[in-house]
């Protein structure tokens, strides 16, 4: 017998198994999505609750799954940002589960602030709710939506505080700007993103979530997405992010919203209103404007997605 070309037929059978396998089951985890079931989930760098927190996502935004140590999951966020977070705050789905989820009726939760999911029957709330959540619909009143968490839990909402997810209105100025307001006097947090506490970018991110659209997470990234616009404040529109960057290193750091005639809103230790104009007593010198994007009339270009348009949300 020889021996010799037996082996080579092993080895070649077993290494295409192996690799066979190991696609499969790349592709099976990276197929694997799952539903933030927390009112607001924190993403961290590296598993570990030590370790530094990168952002936050909210109850119903789809996540998927990129590995899984047993109590930390790696995730992937519909605008593309990757992190890890804990397995009680996420609700996996089967593959039926998730495409049940995509085609169902649901809300988007609209308002600014803090909410509560009441409870059926009973005097307790059933969980705290930010802007841009999405709940599923189990029923409807003249006043009311009846709604069901990603894991189960069923209560109710007043209808002003939430709409169809399917009809969510075109961006207004007007509505950011007075958005953006409401958030004064808001504490600062790294990574976060709710009306509780937030950072730069996550609080530009949820006006235009509230909105019904999705932006990239950082500063950095917002700032390579929509029209790209120069230093010269003078020519932008209420709406358009404005950016700013480190004098050691010229990158950006910072970003806010502009509010027109000068002025801006940012979260810089607290949200709060300051001005481009050297000559105004809310100018902060410290901060080098390095130009604009504006995102109004670029939705669905890179970066700046409805979530209407987002085949993790919809199923088109």
């Amino acid at each position: 017998m020889n021996y010799r070309y037996l082996f080579c037929v092993l080895y070649v059978a077993v290494y295409f198994s192996l690799q066979c396998s190991a696609q499969f089951f790349s592709h099976a985890v990276e197929d694997s999505m799952a539903l933030v079931k927390a009112s607001v989930a924190c993403v961290r760098t590296y598993p570990g609750h030590s370790q530094e927190m990168a952002s936050q996502i909210i109850m119903g935004t789809p996540v998927r799954i990129l590995s899984d140590d047993g109590e930390w999951y790696s995730v992937e966020t519909p605008e593309g940002y990757k992190g890890y977070v804990i397995h009680n705050a996420l609700q996996r789905l089967s593959a039926r589960e998730y495409n049940d989820w995509r085609k169902s009726d649901r809300v988007f939760v609209n308002g600014i602030g803090t909410h509560r999911i009441k409870s059926i029957g009973d005097k307790y709330p059933v969980s705290d709710l930010f802007s841009g959540s999405v709940l599923r619909i189990i029923s409807r009143t003249d006043s009311s939506y009846i709604v069901e968490t990603p894991d189960k839990r069923k209560g109710w909402i007043y209808n002003t505080e939430a709409i169809n997810l399917t009809d969510i209105p075109d961006q207004s100025v007007d509505s950011l700007i007075s958005r953006g307001r409401q958030l004064t006097g808001v504490s600062y947090l790294w990574g976060g993103t709710t009306p509780t506490a937030i950072d730069c970018s996550g609080f530009v991110k949820i006006l235009y979530l509230s909105e019904g659209l999705i932006l990239r997470r950082d500063a950095s990234q917002q700032a390579q997405t929509g029209i790209i616009l120069d230093n010269d404040y003078r020519k932008y529109q209420s709406g358009d992010l404005i950016f700013f960057q480190s004098a050691r290193t010229g990158n950006i750091v910072h970003v806010g919203m502009y509010l027109g005639d000068g002025l801006y809103i940012h979260s810089s230790g607290r949200v709060k209103i300051n001005s481009l104009d050297p000559d105004s007593p809310l100018y902060v010198k410290s901060n080098i404007l390095a130009g604009g994007s504006r995102i109004r009339g670029m939705e669905d270009t890179p970066g700046i997605t409805r979530i209407i348009s987002h085949p993790w949300f919809v199923d088109k």
